[in-house]
C-alpha cells in the first residue's frame, strides 16, 4: 500500500473531476518522485526530469524537490552545474504507477550517482509518525540511528547506500544520534525534530567524515515527505 494517500488522492481527483482529454493519464498510471541532494560538494544542481527543468533555482547540498507527478515507466534524470548545461550526472529510473520514491543524488566528482528508494510502508496511521534511517556518507562506517542517550538503537548496522524501513513513533519532539556501529561512538546529533502524526520522515547521514575545503562534512538531517 503507498504510504502517500493524500498525493494519489490528488492526482485521482484531478483525472476525475478535471478537463477530460483523450491523452489524460489515468490516475494508476501515475507515480511520484522526490528528489535529494546528498552528494557532499559545495555545488549546486540544477535538475530535469526529461529534459525538463523542475525547479527554478538550483538544488543544493542537503536540499530536496518535493514529490513530482511522472507516469509509470521509464524517466531520465539530469543534473548540471548552477552556470553550465553540461550533464554532471544522468540517471534513467523506472517506477511503477501508483508509487512513491525517493531519488538520491550521492557520492562527488566522477563517482557521482543516484539512488532510487522506494517510499512505500504497509503501515499507516493519523496517531503515529514514521521514520526510517539511510546511511548516504561514502566514507562513514555502519552507522546505527538511536534516540539520544537511549540503550537500544532504532536501526542497526546501516552501510552505506543501505536504508531501513520505516516504523511507527509516537508524535513529538525529539533528539536523535548517529554512531559507529563498531566503536559506539556518537558522530552526529540531530536535536528538536519535531514529528507529526500522520506524517513520514527519512533521516540521513550526509556529507564526508574527512572532508577537504570544497566538500560537506558528516552530518544527520531530516527530511519530511511531502
Amino acid at each position: 500500500m503507498n504510504i502517500f494517500k493524500n498525493v494519489m488522492l490528488a492526482i485521482t481527483l484531478a483525472v476525475l473531476f478535471g478537463p477530460c482529454k483523450k491523452e489524460d493519464t489515468d490516475a494508476t498510471g501515475v507515480s511520484s518522485v522526490a528528489i535529494i541532494n546528498a552528494s557532499p560538494t559545495l555545488a549546486t544542481y540544477n535538475t530535469y526530469i526529461d529534459g525538463t527543468k523542475i525547479i527554478e533555482g538550483a538544488l543544493p547540498f542537503g536540499g530536496a524537490i518535493p514529490y513530482v507527478q511522472v507516469t509509470a515507466g521509464s524517466h531520465t534524470l539530469k543534473f548540471t552545474a548552477e552556470t553550465d548545461p553540461t550533464s554532471l550526472l544522468s540517471k534513467t529510473i523506472t517506477v511503477e504507477g501508483n508509487n512513491a520514491y525517493s531519488f538520491f543524488m550521492i557520492n562527488r566528482n566522477e563517482d557521482m550517482d543516484g539512488l532510487l528508494i522506494s517510499d512505500n510502508s504497509t503501515s499507516s496511521s493519523t496517531e503515529k509518525a514514521f521514520i526510517r534511517f539511510i546511511n548516504l556518507s561514502p566514507d562513514a562506517p555502519a552507522l546505527d540511528f538511536l534516540l539520544s542517550n537511549a540503550a537500544q538503537n532504532l536501526v542497526t548496522n546501516k552501510s552505506y547506500k543501505e536504508a531501513s524501513g520505516f516504523a511507527e513513533i509516537d508524535p513529538g519532539t525529539y533528539s536523535f544520534d548517529v554512531k559507529n556501529d563498531a566503536t559506539g561512538l556518537v558522530m552526529n546529533t540531530l536535536g528538536n525534530s519535531v514529528l507529526e502524526a500522520g506524517k513520514y520522515y527519512t533521516f540521513m547521514s550526509i556529507g564526508l567524515v574527512t572532508p577537504n575545503d570544497v566538500e560537506e562534512s558528516f552530518k544527520l538531517q531530516v527530511y519530511t515527505h511531502k
